[in-house]
């Protein structure tokens, strides 16, 4: 996902990213992107979320975990 979290970041969005399962990735973080702790602040912060992840218990993961987007969502956001 590092290539087009890079090419939404070069079109102007604001990104933030969720270190749940590792480091953020530097160049992102160099060129203005925020780190998170979990999935569920990212869901607090962004607008849109969008998640790029390999397979389905990945994207399980990612929703529902207990800190999770799901957990983080509020309205207004996609």
């Amino acid at each position: 996902g590092q290539p087009m979290a890079a090419n939404l970041q070069k079109a102007g969005h604001q990104l933030f990213l969720s270190e749940h399962h590792g480091k953020a990735p530097q160049a992102l973080i160099d060129a203005g992107a925020v780190a998170l702790a979990n999935p569920q602040q990212v869901a607090q912060e962004a607008e849109f979320i969008i998640v790029m992840v390999p397979d389905t218990p990945q994207v399980d993961d990612v929703l529902f975990r207990t800190d999770g987007v799901a957990a983080g969502l509020s309205p207004n956001k996609v």
